[in-house]
């Protein structure tokens, strides 16, 4: 029985590092898709502002 819970223990272990390590991978691949997407906005940002900014010269 000891043996048993001992065997659990080092699996849970295991199983708990396995998804730790899918969290983070996880949590870099957001990161990296927000950052994607404020340069993105930044972009449209700039571009409406160029826009509006030829709308006022004429």
């Amino acid at each position: 029985m000891i043996k048993f819970l001992q065997f659990f223990r080092i699996n849970n272990a295991k199983k708990f590092q396995i998804i730790s390590i899918k969290i983070k991978n996880l949590a870099e691949k957001i990161t990296s898709i927000l950052n994607v997407v404020e340069e993105q906005i930044t972009l449209i940002q700039r571009k409406k502002s160029v826009i509006s900014g030829w709308k006022f010269l004429k």
